[in-house]
């Protein structure tokens, strides 16, 4: 029972410092591009497939920066339901914009690549957002 705890205690002080961490927007931003770099990295591009994703993926930063503005979401500090719900919609409509795009120019194994990166982000995001 005391394993239990002393665990929770230890996944609440990370997640307080992943909050401290970015604190800010500004912050958050550059969380986000340092995951977009990630994802190039890993998909190994050059040229101009290189310079193609990443004016997707910096489109696609831009854009959820402008959906967190828009609706007033702050690292650390938990919207109403409603907002979240609303952020949620959004959010999906951007990633299936981006999706699409990414995949008039990336490979099957590629897109995966993106796929897994970009629900890691989702899921650092989210707990962020939600001060979780």
């Amino acid at each position: 029972m005391a394993g239990r705890f002393f665990a929770l205690a230890i996944v609440s002080a990370v997640a307080m410092v992943s909050i401290s961490a970015v604190g800010s927007a500004a912050n958050l931003r550059a969380m986000m591009e340092q995951d977009v770099k990630e994802i190039e990295k890993r998909l190994k591009l050059a040229g101009d497939k290189l310079a193609e994703v990443n004016r997707i993926l910096t489109k696609a930063v831009e854009r959820r920066m402008t959906i967190l503005r828009k609706h007033d979401v702050k690292p650390g500090v938990r919207p109403p339901i409603s907002t979240l719900l609303t952020v949620k919609e959004e959010m999906d409509k951007t990633r299936t914009e981006n999706h699409r795009e990414l995949m008039k120019i990336l490979s099957e194994p590629e897109m995966q690549i993106v796929e897994e990166m970009s629900e890691r982000m989702r899921a650092k995001i989210r707990s962020i957002i939600l001060g979780e």
